[in-house]
This record gives C-alpha cells, sequence and structure tokens, in this order.
C-alpha cells in the first residue's frame, strides 16, 4: 500500500507492527487477517507507529525509578511526551484500519510503563489524586518529577526586634540572611527562616505563605504567635513527621502540623496590641475611652472600611508617652489608628493633639474558628 495521509508515508505494499501496537488497534476483536493492508507483526526498530520504543518501556522505567527514589511517596501517575512522527503514525494507522476507537499509542505506552514502575517500587498508580507526576520525554529519554504540595499549618512568636515578616528582594538567599544582606543593611526575616526551616525539613523548590495579619520590622509578636499557612511546592519527604513546634534565630514556631489546604477565606481574627504613643502635651488622657467601638478605615478612594475596637487601657509612661493595650479587629493600621490618616475616630483626634506611634507589639493573636 502506498499513499499519503498528512505527510505521514505509509509503507507498501503492507506496515509492520509490533505485536504491542497491533494488538491495540484490533482490541475490538478484530482478526489479523481481516484487514489485508495488516502485516504480520515485526521485531522493532520496524514498527511503523512506535519505531520500537513500546520495546523500550523497561529502560524508560528504569530511567524514572532512580529518579524518583529520593522521593516518600505512596501513590504515582505517568504522563509522556512523544515525537509528534508518532502521534502522526499511530492517527493514520487507527483511520486506515477503522480503529478510531481503539487506545491511542501514548495512552498504551504510559500505561504499561505506569505498571512496569509499580512493580518495580511496589507504589500504586492513581490517576486521580498522585502523591508524585512522573513525566517521561521518550524523545530524549529523560524524565521529570512533580510532587503533590504539601500544606502546613503553624503560628510564630517573634522575640526580637528588627526582623521584618516577609523576607527582603535579595536574589543571592531570598531573604534567608546572608553576606549581602549585611551590607544592603537587610537581614534575615520570618518568611526567609520559616522556608529555610521546611525546606530543610521536606525539601522542595519553594514555600509560598498566606498569613493571618502582619506586623512591623520592629514589632514583637508573643502569646500564642501568629497563625500562618505555608504552600511546599514540589516537597521530596513527608511532612507527616514534622515536630510541634521548633525554635530558629528569634523566632519561635508552635502548633506545626499538615493541613488539608489553605483555607479560601481566612477565618477573621482579632489583635491585642500594646502601642507606646508619643501625645505631646496632652493633659487629658480620658478621652482614649471613648475609641472603643468601630473606626471608619479609609482603605482605597471610595471604599471604607469599619474595624471593632475594644476597651482602651491605657497608663502614661512618660512626661509626653502613653502606653495603650487595646484589642482591635484584624487589619486595622495601628499606625493610622494613632495618627488620624485616614482613620476616624483616632487618639490624635479624641485626644485633640497630633500624636505618633513610637511602636507597638501585639500581645495576641486570637483567631476565630
Amino acid at each position: 500500500m502506498a499513499g499519503q495521509a498528512g505527510g505521514v508515508r505509509a509503507p507498501s505494499p503492507g506496515f509492520g507492527l509490533c505485536r504491542t501496537c497491533l494488538a491495540r488497534v484490533t482490541v475490538r476483536g478484530r482478526r489479523r487477517q481481516s484487514n489485508p493492508r495488516a502485516a504480520p507483526p515485526v521485531e522493532p526498530p520496524e514498527c511503523f507507529i512506535c519505531g520500537g520504543l513500546m520495546d523500550t518501556l523497561d529502560e524508560l522505567a528504569d530511567v524514572a525509578v532512580e529518579r524518583i527514589a529520593e522521593y516518600e511517596y505512596e501513590t504515582f501517575t505517568v504522563g509522556a511526551t512523544l515525537k509528534p512522527a508518532i502521534l502522526d503514525r499511530d492517527d493514520y494507522i487507527r483511520s486506515s484500519m477503522s480503529a478510531a476507537g481503539a487506545g491511542s499509542v501514548k495512552a498504551a505506552l504510559t500505561g504499561k510503563l505506569a505498571g512496569i514502575i509499580s512493580r518495580k517500587t511496589s507504589k500504586r498508580l492513581d490517576r486521580d489524586d498522585p502523591d508524585l507526576t512522573i513525566l517521561m520525554d521518550t524523545r530524549f529519554g529523560s524524565c521529570e518529577v512533580r510532587s503533590r504540595h504539601v500544606v502546613v499549618y503553624m503560628r510564630y512568636s517573634k522575640t526580637r526586634r528588627g526582623v521584618p515578616q516577609k523576607r527582603a528582594a535579595c536574589g543571592i538567599c531570598e531573604g534567608a540572611g546572608c553576606a549581602e544582606c549585611q551590607l544592603s543593611g537587610s537581614g534575615p526575616s520570618v518568611e526567609g527562616m520559616l522556608t529555610d526551616y521546611l525546606l530543610g525539613v521536606v525539601g522542595g523548590t519553594g514555600v509560598r505563605f498566606t498569613w493571618v495579619g502582619g506586623e512591623d520590622r520592629e514589632s514583637l509578636v508573643m502569646g500564642g504567635g501568629r497563625p500562618v499557612y505555608a504552600r511546599v511546592c514540589n516537597p521530596v519527604r513527608s511532612a507527616n513527621n514534622l515536630p510541634g513546634s521548633v525554635s530558629l534565630d528569634g523566632i519561635r514556631v508552635s502548633e506545626i502540623s499538615r493541613a488539608d489546604k489553605v483555607p479560601a477565606r481566612l477565618p477573621p481574627f482579632s489583635s491585642v496590641v500594646r502601642a507606646v504613643v508619643w501625645c505631646g502635651d496632652a493633659p487629658n488622657l480620658r478621652p482614649l475611652k471613648t475609641l472603643a467601638g468601630r473606626v471608619r478605615v479609609d482603605v482605597g478612594p471610595g471604599r471604607p472600611s469599619s474595624k471593632r475596637i475594644g476597651t482602651v487601657y491605657y497608663r502614661r509612661v512618660a512626661p509626653d508617652s502613653v502606653r495603650m493595650d487595646v484589642e482591635v479587629e484584624g487589619g486595622t493600621p495601628i499606625k493610622r489608628l494613632v495618627d488620624g490618616e485616614g482613620v476616624d475616630p483616632s487618639v490624635s483626634s479624641v485626644l485633640g493633639v497630633g500624636c505618633k506611634c513610637v511602636r507597638f507589639d501585639f500581645l495576641d493573636v486570637i483567631a476565630k474558628d
């Protein structure tokens, strides 16, 4: 037979198929003799469709097994990239033999490859929700592995000042702290230290954080700590054996546990804040009590928000300064609550003088279920 189909030249007078490809295109029970164009199965690399690829699956499986040996997993699935010419020839043969309903060469290859890998590793194939996805590039005999991300929930306390929550834009250590950071005046961050710790425990290519609130570089975080979710990308090891707590450099991490996912909407929370406020020569501090209730916060042009302020406890700590303890709804801008920029009422407005927040710390962060 001679002819053209989509740029694919069919051999003449017939085409040879290996046993795997012939069985696939006759999967519906046709007799081989039923189609006179089909030649008897031949040994690779003469197979018109795969060119002998189906007989190299053991070698490809060995590449995959070696590549995934470092991972901790229970289930896997397999994907593959094939030469376009193989896919074209497969489409042509299935069309010529009226076998469009037969499985494709790609599906057959990944299915057989998965079976070999399963036998070699004693791990289970799971196409819906696998721990590992093995991507074979049959053009080059190479393998890429992607593991299912892991979500870790934890709370952190910060016991020293000068540590920002989010890492600085350092292209060398990404906020973990290095000589370049010291030269540029930046240093380690909570994000950088948590990233370094998690990647050291479970491995991976990166960590993405979802914070429940934030704090300034100079703010302390005490009490039960601030909740945070960490999404570890492409982990190598299991997160099931994470310790419940760990101490880093000025950071105490507790309640470390694996979570099913990062919530689509974070739970509401409040913060107990202690702020030191410069209030100049304000003679009377009693109006601070009137802050309790709701304050209006401008979060953008035409976008006012309302935040709840709890009872204010205060104490004069210097002739021109006062210390305030107050529970505020999550997302309340503490410095703006003091100076009054886009917040009404504010400490400045109720005292009748321009006030400034010297520093503020979080005595506790209370997450609501």
